[in-house]
């Protein structure tokens, strides 16, 4: 339920996000844009859509709830973000009524949405808004994770920035690494529930990010599916041949400086090799090449989304088939006991409302 303590932009962007929700999308809220160590700017809201097997639509929502919104500027920034993003389209959402504005944007290929809507979708209320959490009381949760608290909400909220520009295999590594330590911490009773909810967040982005890669083998035969993946898993993006030529220049560097390193390189390099070859990726490549699983990764990445900001908290174990199956082959790529994961006390339903 969203806080009525809530400033009118936040509360604005919340009935956004439910709006698009609604529509079908998956939607992120306040994802941080960042380069390098430095913040960028928040994205008031990002969408993802699966229209298709082939079909992936990104959009990024610049909402601005205000006396002087400063519209047409807006859309300039709406404009500039989504070429820096890569997305396919982009929204303003603003107070501001004047038809003018509205003309610009359409010059410009933006879509508005003016204060005739946004005071539509107020009085509406969008349907559903009181099942949900908004996201400061999601992260209000998080922080009741115990010792454990700023590395919960820390690694929530790098994972949202991701979905914003690196969707590729070195980002689902990445989440693949999150989801491991939330998965960990769920014998931590203390921790538990914050825990479950943070990792079923995390899991729908590491669901997107996959849904968007596996794009471009939707049409191959099971087999290639299975390669692509199990190389992407082990090797990152760029695969067996960047990770080569990336050790063979390191190494190039280290000997033009220090000359007879060659057995230090040769000796490095089948080490790294030996250790990712020695990672248990098949058992992510044999679920996810299998296209069953893989056309329903939006869908299951959505009703993840809705788990982890829904008011009334769900147990891991109460959690649909669909669901269960996911954390258990993820339980086995990390070579977790499948029992302790699904079945930790923090998986017992004790009662607590969020």
């Amino acid at each position: 339920m969203s806080d009525p303590t809530l400033a009118k932009g936040e509360r604005a962007e919340e009935l956004l996000r439910l709006y698009f929700l609604l529509s079908g999308y998956y939607v992120v809220r306040g994802a941080r844009l960042a380069f390098d160590d430095d913040d960028v700017t928040d994205v008031d809201l990002w969408l993802y859509m699966r229209p298709s097997p082939l079909g992936r639509e990104r959009i990024n929502v610049d909402a601005k709830y205000k006396n002087k919104p400063k519209a047409l500027e807006r859309v300039l920034w709406a404009k500039g973000l989504q070429s820096v993003l890569g997305c396919d389209r982009s929204i303003v959402a603003t107070t501001d009524k004047r038809p003018q504005v509205r003309r610009f944007a359409e010059r410009h290929g933006v879509l508005v949405l003016d204060g005739h809507f946004l005071k539509r979708l107020e009085v509406s209320r969008t349907q559903g808004a009181n099942a949900r959490l908004d996201e400061e009381a999601l992260d209000g949760i998080l922080a009741k994770c115990g010792q454990n608290s700023s590395l919960v909400r820390r690694r929530v909220a790098y994972s949202k920035s991701r979905l914003l520009s690196q969707l590729s295999f070195d980002s689902c590594n990445r989440w693949l690494d999150d989801l491991k330590f939330l998965l960990e911490l769920l014998p931590n009773a203390q921790a538990s529930m914050g825990a479950q909810r943070a990792l079923y967040v995390v899991a729908s982005h590491f669901l997107i990010g996959l849904d968007f890669v596996l794009a471009q083998v939707a049409f191959e035969e099971p087999e290639t599916r299975r390669s692509f993946l199990e190389n992407g898993f082990r090797y990152g993006a760029g695969g067996r041949q960047r990770l080569d030529d990336s050790l063979k220049f390191a190494f190039g560097l280290l000997d033009a400086f220090a000359p007879g390193t060659g057995g230090a390189f040769s000796r490095a390099r089948s080490s790294v090799t030996a250790e990712l070859e020695a990672l248990n990726v098949s058992v992510l490549a044999d679920h996810f090449s299998r296209a069953e699983v893989s056309k329903e990764l939006f869908s299951l990445a959505r009703g993840l989304e809705a788990l982890g900001y829904s008011e009334k908290f769900t147990p891991l174990s109460a959690l649909p088939p669909n669901s269960i199956g996911l954390f258990g082959v993820l339980a086995d790529h990390f070579d977790l006991d499948r029992i302790q994961v699904l079945g930790t006390p923090g998986g017992e339903d004790r009662g607590e409302g969020v």
